[in-house]
């Protein structure tokens, strides 16, 4: 009895050890991405291993003309800190409430063409280009009646 006592404490400091560390991690995380490429109306949204970039405007003539020169800062970026993009997962979606019958100019980036996507994943969360959310919805309840059944 004597023994397990003598070691309870070991126990309790490898255990706070552990919990002190966890605090880190946000730090570490912005330590890492603080020099990530960031320029005026594109901003970037960094959560874990997942990223966005984003801008707007009325005119989309504009929005093409800025993505491509952030996407060549994130790609010299990347190559610079080795960090892997997975290509097959980065997608491009144009966001309107109207359509058009404008043949928008594909973007590349990591030497991958970036396709203009009708909806994408993002976060869990499927976005459409009118963010109608139905697409999310009707995905939500698809994977839970194949639970169900």
């Amino acid at each position: 009895m004597s023994k397990s006592i003598k070691s309870f404490p070991q126990l309790i400091t490898s255990k706070q050890e552990h919990l002190r560390a966890v605090p880190l991690a946000p730090i570490l995380f912005n330590i890492f991405n603080s020099d990530f490429p960031r320029k005026d109306k594109v901003p970037n949204c960094l959560f874990a291993d997942d990223s966005a970039i984003l801008t707007q405007g009325s005119n989309i003539r504009f929005l093409i003309k800025t993505l491509p020169a952030q996407l060549d800062s994130t790609e010299y970026w990347c190559t610079k800190w080795r960090v892997a993009s997975n290509t097959d997962k980065t997608k491009t979606i144009l966001f309107r409430k109207g359509h058009s019958s404008k043949v928008l100019k594909t973007l590349s980036f990591m030497e991958e063409d970036l396709p203009w996507e009708n909806q994408v994943k993002y976060l869990g969360l499927v976005l459409d280009s009118k963010l109608s959310f139905r697409q999310h919805a009707k995905y939500n309840s698809d994977k839970f009646w194949n639970k169900v059944i």
